[in-house]
This record gives structure tokens, sequence and C-alpha cells, in this order.
């Protein structure tokens, strides 16, 4: 019985620390969407860029 208890522990812990996960996620976004979003402002300020110095002509 010992060994059920710390197992149903076990799983309830890791329960509680997805739900945290996932609300982490849901609030802040992943790693890779940061990294997604830095990279897509990185290309649209560097086509703005060009744009600029094309419009002197």
């Amino acid at each position: 019985m010992n060994e059920k208890s710390a197992a149903h522990e076990w799983l309830t812990q890791n329960a509680r620390a997805l739900d945290q996960h996932r609300q982490r996620v849901e609030q802040h976004g992943t790693f890779g969407d940061r990294l997604r979003s830095w990279k897509r402002k990185q290309l649209e300020d560097a086509a703005a860029s060009k744009q600029i110095g094309t419009d002197d002509e």
C-alpha cells in the first residue's frame, strides 16, 4: 500500500507541475514562439531599412 500511495503522490505532483507549465506557456508562450517572433521582427526591420534606402532614388 505504501508504494501505491507514493505513486499516487508522485502522479499528483506531476499533474500540478504540468498544469503550472501549461498556464505559463499560455501566458508567455514558449521559447520557440519568442524566438520566431524576434526573427520575424528582425527580418521586417531589415526589409524596412532596405525600402527606406531605395526611396531616395
